[in-house]
């Protein structure tokens, strides 16, 4: 704690300039001066008006010359002291102004250091202890309880927005509408027509609450509801007679990285850094990104090939220079080529099921056995599969220093050559041939049940990897090309090229509010415990190792991250935004759009911008409009937490408003799809209705038979194109979407639907038929992320608060439907019982 008290009085010392406190000691020093010097002057006055008279009386005899002379002296020694008053004024101002010009010097100088000394002066926490630097763990925002006051009465208001022909709201959304409190949160449906009632309160707060346009800030998650926002205002502010430039609407409706950006511009903070998140490929042009309001959530983008490159090179760097590093990327990808055979709990096999398999082995290892180069003998061996199977499996190489067998078996694109394309294996065991493929899969998937280490080796750079690692030595100096590979861990079914890994996974800790300093404070701590097996501790230590090279490449290299300027813009940090003037103006009164999905970071910025302005007796207003049943971005680091514990974040003492009626979809459809979020955990409780009510609604499970409980692409494609006909001959100006669970690619060949997307893409969107692909089910075990999700205090371990997010998600595609839904495959699905 001592190194901590330590941090903050150097804090106080270098930015103490500019708290209030020292700027009222400085000019009450300053009046002091002029009150003593104002006391001098008037007391020499007296005594020289004192002595006049004197003189006047001794001399009332004497010649009129000496009068003269008299009141001479008298003129000449008023004139001294003004102007020696005078002067001391001056003195004195000009003193005041250079201690205020020493200190600002004194900051600048000071700034950078006591930055880069803040790294090594975190708070120190423990894995059962309360955060002493995350976003949960801190104080509600201070704030007067303050009103809105409407200069029109409410029934005056509303008389104006239908004279204007700006909507006709609900009685609900005329409650948000009309609402006076400085801090609310509103609950509200899908469907229910917030982003119009949000709208329609920013007229009403410009129009009536006298709040200026430029002190007024609405935050949306993405670049394109954005737009979708600004265009619908620029329509509502022309019917309402409302001269605002386009310019003051472009920085209004924004994202919140573009906001964080902006103060960053505005305070000097950025200096000669360039953001990691700007950084283009050579052909998309420079990097420069001047249109802050146009700044998309980074979480939206994906590593474009000059992000993916300084990505690799740190990699590379970190493979050469750090000897233990090396090592364990050796056993990750040792460790992701064997958890390549894991088997699903619906594919177990029998020992009949094996002994068919195997029966594969010698000819495919025959056929294959020149595909790769290498100057090893890869002519066929054969070892026994296992003390249960005594069938033989045939292998090419075994290496004796890893103790693993190597089976050469190409991926698919090597497969579609045409020296493999016509070629038939034979099954020795009831002589039936299978394509090649077919032969190929069969016989790989029976070796989770393998005795021995066996790696399937599926392309030259992966059988050059392996010989690299049989080859390490520690005192090895030819090794340091490092290996590439797709990490594939055992408990997740999801792959990654392993330096993407590292930064996705990098980028969802701090997202959480959780920093490399205190990760790292904890590493003895993490490592000791009892979730983490040797797999999980490998792959720790090597994040770390990459985090630790990546900050010092960033820092050397002049590159920061949103993170970065998310933490120094935060509710730690309120005096960062002394030099944001002009930036932080607009942060007075705030509306946030799908608050659901708000992350602790920007719940940071958000809080140090309102606190910041508390200090600086500026009255705030905040209202913030989600949907806790529609958040659906956890892997990326939300929280609904923020929305459903509110009060407690927010220092509101107001209930909610909610939302309840749905302009979208049918009741059939709601009831049904309320009924997906029973086995939720953490929400909400809310009733939510249709406004119309379409009789002829549908909300049914088509039952396509598949094989090993996996999605037939074809028979679906061919059931959907059969039922879109039908429609388009009853209905021909119905929209139609398909929304599938994972790849839409798959289901290119459906023709006649207006478009097919992730349920996740259709979030926001709405038609009037929706074909949904897929189960939504979680039953994985991300055990970081569990880690990451206990250290930062959430509610629910992360694993949890994945299955509550995939049936979230299936209601969010269930409500995309406005009349009817059709859902294709439920067999594993938690809420296949609402179709019983």
């Amino acid at each position: 704690m001592a190194d901590i008290q330590e941090y903050f009085n150097k804090l106080i010392n270098v930015l103490g300039f500019y708290t209030e406190n020292d700027l009222e000691k400085l000019s009450k020093n300053h009046n002091e001066e002029l009150k003593k010097i104002k006391i001098t002057h008037n007391n020499k006055l007296e005594q020289v008006q004192i002595d006049y008279e004197n003189a006047i009386d001794e001399n009332n005899k004497a010649q009129q010359n000496k009068l003269e002379n008299t009141e001479i002296k008298y003129t000449n020694r008023i004139d001294d002291l003004i102007s020696s008053y005078d002067n001391k004024l001056e003195n004195a101002e000009l003193d005041y102004k250079s201690k205020l010009y020493e200190r600002n010097m004194y900051y600048k100088n000071k700034f950078k250091e006591l930055q880069e000394s803040y790294e090594k002066s975190l708070n120190k926490f423990t894995l059962n202890s309360p955060r002493l630097k995350f976003v949960e763990a801190l104080p509600k925002i201070e704030k007067k309880i303050n009103f809105i006051v409407f200069s029109k009465k409410d029934d005056e208001i509303k008389k104006f927005i239908e004279l204007k022909n700006l909507g006709n709201p609900t009685d609900e959304q005329w409650k948000i509408i009309l609402c006076k409190n400085s801090t609310q949160l509103v609950a509200a449906a899908a469907g229910s027509g917030k982003s119009t009632t949000m709208l329609l309160r920013i007229i009403v707060l410009i129009k009536f609450a006298n709040v200026n346009p430029n002190e007024l800030v609405v935050f949306s998650f993405t670049k394109k509801s954005c737009k979708e926002l600004r265009d619908k205002l620029v329509s509502l502010f022309k019917k309402a007679k409302l001269d605002i430039d386009k310019s003051i609407i472009e920085k209004m409706i924004r994202t919140f990285h573009s906001k964080v950006y902006e103060v960053a511009k505005d305070s000097g903070y950025l200096g000669s850094y360039k953001l990691f998140e700007f950084i283009k490929d050579k052909d998309n042009g420079d990097n420069n990104y001047e249109l802050d309001a146009e700044i998309d959530n980074t979480f939206n983008s994906t590593l474009n090939y000059a992000q993916s490159s300084i990505l690799k090179e740190i990699y590379a760097i970190s493979y050469s220079k750090c000897n233990y590093f090396k090592k364990l990327i050796h056993k990750i990808f040792l460790k992701s080529n064997f958890n390549k055979l894991l088997l699903k709990q619906d594919e177990k096999k029998g020992i009949s099921q094996i002994k068919y398999a195997l029966n594969f082995s010698e000819e495919l290892c025959n056929v294959f056995k020149d595909v790769f180069k290498t100057t090893l003998d890869t002519n066929i061996k054969e070892k026994t599969f296992s003390k249960v199977v005594d069938t033989s499996f045939y292998y090419h190489l075994y290496l004796d220093k890893l103790d693993v067998y190597l089976i050469f078996s190409p991926e698919n694109d090597i497969l579609k050559k045409t020296e493999f394309k016509d070629i038939l294996i034979e099954n020795r065991l009831n002589k039936k041939q299978f394509k090649l493929l077919g032969a190929r899969n069969i016989h790989k998937k029976v070796f989770s049940y393998c005795d021995s280490k066996v790696v399937f080796v599926e392309t030259q750079q992966e059988l050059n990897n392996i010989l690299l690692i049989n080859d390490f030595s520690d005192d090895s100096e030819k090794n340091d090309t490092p290996i590439i590979f797709d990490i594939k861990i055992s408990t997740l079914s999801r792959k990654k090229l392993i330096y993407e890994f590292f930064y996705i996974l990098i980028n969802f800790i701090e997202s959480t509010g959780i920093s490399f300093e205190q990760l790292n404070s904890l590493k003895d701590k993490i490592l000791n415990d009892s979730t983490f097996d040797e797999e999980h501790k490998d792959i720790y230590n090597a994040m770390m190792i990459y985090w630790e090279f990546m900050n010092k490449y960033f820092k050397e290299n002049e590159i920061w991250q949103f993170s970065n300027l998310l933490k120094f813009f935060s509710v730690n940090n309120i005096n960062h935004f002394d030099y944001t003037s002009t930036s932080i103006k607009s942060m007075k009164n705030i509306l946030i759009d799908e608050f659901q999905d708000i992350s602790p970071e920007i719940v940071s910025f958000i809080k140090g911008a309102q606190k910041y302005l508390y200090k600086e007796e500026k009255e705030t207003t905040l209202m913030c409009i989600g949907d806790d049943w529609q958040s659906i971005y956890g892997w990326r680091g939300s929280t609904p937490s923020y929305l459903i514990k509110f009060k407690e974040h927010f220092n509101c003492e107001h209930n909610e408003l909610v939302m309840s009626y749905n302009f979208r979809s049918s009741q059939n459809i709601l009831s049904k799809a309320g009924e997906i979020l029973n086995k939720v955990d953490m929400k909400l409780d809310k009733e939510v209705i249709a406004f119309n009510k379409h009789i002829d609604s549908e909300f049914k499970k088509i039952n396509i038979e598949n094989k090993s409980n996996k999605m037939d692409i074809k028979k679906v494609t061919e059931d959907i194109n059969k039922r879109i006909i039908e429609i388009k001959n009853e209905w021909p100006d119905a929209s139609i979407y398909v929304l599938c669970r994972q790849n839409s690619k798959d289901f290119n060949g459906i023709i006649g639907a207006d478009d097919i997307m992730t349920f996740h893409s259709s979030k926001g969107l709405e038609a009037d038929v929706c074909f949904l692909i897929g189960d939504c089910y979680y039953k994985e075990k991300d055990i970081i992320r569990n880690l990451i999700y206990r250290l930062a205090k959430y509610n629910q371990t992360y694993d949890e608060s994945q299955r509550d997010e995939q049936l979230r998600l299936a209601y969010v595609a269930a409500t995309r439907a406005k009349k009817y839904a059709y859902w294709y495959g439920l067999e594993e699905s938690d809420f296949g019982y609402i179709f019983e």
